[in-house]
């Protein structure tokens, strides 16, 4: 059931909003904001709880349809949670008294009041397999008690009834899409229940005036807060001769004791296998109907939604709704939920990032002419196949979303759930002015005219990629906030890039943010060469250096060339060089000895490297060294000689010595042998 709780409130609630001038229009008023994480205290992997959700004031219900229930493997739970304070705590666990292993309980779930209805779209009947039940919770005050089970009077096996199912007030409206009708296989049926005070009784079988087999009449239903409708979705009839699976959805209306036929709706752009019809929901005058494999431009299955508004006689088609950032295969619609003048929206595999299938939430918002997208939702923990926006449920003061994909611990397909409540937004701010440094850029913006607390200052900078840069403590100058955005502080910030850049207002004890400021853009300039050094010769000088900080692709920093100028010291002469940009080192030769040289040498963006196009300059006074002279030269081997030709000849002497004390040796010897 989905109502808009405490109007009244909720009207003055934003009268004082605008009365402060938090905001000028209705559209921008508020801001969801992730308040809690559902998850059930004894789940289980592959439980997909958060496959199914609904909730009404402060009690929601979440299920779990694969649930083991003692040995009865994916019998199915269904788990209520209750508001105390701020926080959701889970308060009890529901099962089927005579559930069996794989009855699906909890597939769908529905509340109103004191009434809770849960599905068991699996569970065998006599020697039915498949036929399904439905059951019925009622709230003594404090737990919830099984009070009923409703069968299908005319049900068979495969029928699967309860497949869908809405409960408002003492009407409830379940979906069997998968009945025969004669010889029209799954073309489907729609049972109408009615409390009389003491049980449910069946009332009416709802079937469609145009059936066809496989139509699945039954395959999304609903209920209009006054009783007065009712919507059941065909999602897979045919439409004119050849669009098969296009879609329909069936309007009965309420006589004063039956519901009949009054209008089919057909999407006013349908397509063969959109599945208009497979998620229906509505409130007041108007009904939210998805589409979730329509193919929106060239992109197969990203997904649509129809608003229809009651003109007191009948319902017409008046907008079609599109995610502005959807993509093939999104199935955006294909959970929805609407309550008074918002709607949300699931998009359970939409990818996020990197993430695949990680899933995504849309709200809506109606300004009085026409419903505009006001924000997506994401979960704070999502990840690849999470699913989130599986289920979706809306009321005025909260919204919960459903991730059964989820992994908890090391639990796969454990699944959570997602509160998300409403807050107002700050103001916004304008920003003044943006200049582009080296490697960094400096933005000034106005202060907010507002008594709020708790203001933090969120930089929106981005490249390829989005990244939200909390500021906590700006400087405030002359009622403009100044802030510097550098690598010290930043590391993602670097130079010869193009960032665009906004401002939000957020409040710290909310998470609530106000809509980004103007844009602006700017491209960083390039800062100086890293650890630049030299080596000094007497006609030439080496360079080498390191890359500045700019993006490195494929291996090659992102420069146009390096710019080198050279001139002797206090001369107004220069030479000027152009440098690959892959360089990291240059030998300036023929060079003055003895001579003071000033060299400059810096990173270009462009050709040209003038104004902001040319990068830091490193500048280096440096003397070469001294030259080595012929004079010089022959002094040295003067020296040198005159050192080594006493040694030669003291050596000559010696080996004169010796030669000679060896022949008279020998002479004695030759003497005494004779």
């Amino acid at each position: 059931m989905k109502k808009i709780q405490n109007f009244n409130f909720l009207i003055q609630f934003f009268l004082l909003i605008f009365s402060i001038n938090f905001i000028s229009s209705f559209e921008n008023q508020i801001e969801w904001v992730q308040e809690q994480i559902l998850i059930a205290n004894d789940g289980k992997e592959y439980e997909y709880f958060g496959s199914s959700i609904d909730f009404e004031g402060n009690i929601c219900v979440i299920g779990s349809f694969c649930g083991d229930v003692g040995n009865n493997s994916a019998q199915g739970k269904a788990y209520i949670y209750e508001k105390n304070g701020k926080n959701w705590n889970q308060k009890q666990i529901l099962v089927s008294s005579d559930g069996q292993a794989y009855d699906g309980f909890g597939l769908t779930v529905s509340i109103s009041g004191n009434f809770l209805l849960i599905s068991s779209p699996y569970a065998t009947v006599g020697e039915n397999e498949s036929q399904g039940k439905a059951y019925i919770f009622e709230n003594d005050g404090a737990f919830w008690n099984q009070k009923q089970i409703l069968l299908g009077s005319d049900g068979q096996a495969e029928d699967n009834f309860g497949s869908y199912l809405f409960i408002e007030g003492n009407l409830i409206l379940i979906g069997s899409p998968y009945a025969n009708i004669g010889e029209n296989v799954s073309q489907g049926k729609a049972y109408v229940y009615e409390n009389n005070g003491t049980f449910w009784n069946e009332k009416q079988i709802l079937i469609a005036s145009d059936g066809q087999a496989y139509d699945n009449f039954g395959s999304g239903v609903s209920i209009s807060n006054d009783g007065k409708y009712i919507f059941v979705g065909a999602s897979d009839a045919t439409v004119g001769e050849s669009n098969y699976d296009q879609g329909k959805v069936y309007i009965f209306e309420n006589n004063g004791t039956f519901w009949n036929e009054k209008q089919i709706l057909i999407a006013s752009d349908g397509k063969i296998d959109d599945n208009f019809g497979y998620s229906i929901s509505i409130s007041g005058n108007y009904s939210l109907i998805g589409s979730p494999m329509a193919t929106v431009n060239d992109h197969d299955s990203q997904g649509k939604a129809y608003i229809f508004e009651n003109n007191g006689t009948y319902w017409n088609e008046k907008q079609i709704l599109i995610a502005s950032d959807g993509n093939t295969n999104d199935q955006f619609s294909s959970s929805i939920s609407i309550s008074g003048n918002a709607s949300l929206i699931g998009s359970y595999n939409s990818n996020v990032g990197e993430s695949s299938a990680e899933g995504k939430a849309y709200v809506f918002q109606n300004n009085g002419t026409y419903w505009k997208q006001s924000q997506i939702l994401f979960a704070s923990d999502g990840n690849t196949m999470y699913n989130f926006g599986w289920s979706v449920s809306l009321s005025a003061n909260y919204s919960l979303i459903g991730a059964p994909n989820a992994l908890v611990g090391d639990n796969k397909f454990q699944g959570e759930a997602y509160i998300f409540e409403p807050f107002p937004k700050p103001p916004a701010v304008n920003i003044l002015n943006c200049s582009s440094l080296f490697s960094s850029f400096e933005c000034y913006w106005n202060q907010i005219n507002s008594s709020l607390n708790d203001i933090e200052y969120q930089i929106n900078y981005q490249t390829d990629v989005q990244n939200w840069q909390l500021i906590q403590s700006p400087i405030l100058i002359q009622n403009v906030f100044y802030q510097v955005f550098n690598s010290s502080f930043y590391p993602n910030i670097t130079g010869n890039v193009d960032y665009s850049i906004q401002i939000r207002v957020c409040n710290s004890s909310t998470n609530a943010c106000s809509d980004p400021s103007n844009q602006i853009n700017l491209t960083t300039r390039i800062d100086s060469v890293n650890n630049l050094k030299f080596q000094s010769y007497p006609n030439s000088i080496q360079l080498n250096w390191n890359y500045p900080n700019v993006p490195i692709i494929n291996s090659i920093p992102k420069l146009n060339h390096y710019f080198l100028s050279y001139q002797i010291l206090n001369s107004n002469q220069s030479t000027n060089i152009s440098i690959s940009n892959s360089s990291t080192s240059f030998q300036i030769n023929n060079l003055q000895s003895l001579t003071n040289y000033l060299i400059s040498i810096c990173g270009c963006r462009t050709e040209q490297c003038l104004g902001e196009d040319q990068g830091e300059i490193s500048t280096i006074q440096i003397q070469t060294n001294q030259k080595t002279t012929s004079s010089s030269k022959s002094k040295k081997t003067t020296i040198v000689l005159a050192i080594i030709i006493p040694i030669i000849v003291i050596i000559g002497i010696i080996l004169t010595i010796i030669l000679i004390k060896k022949k008279k040796k020998r002479k004695t010897t030759i003497l005494f042998k004779r």
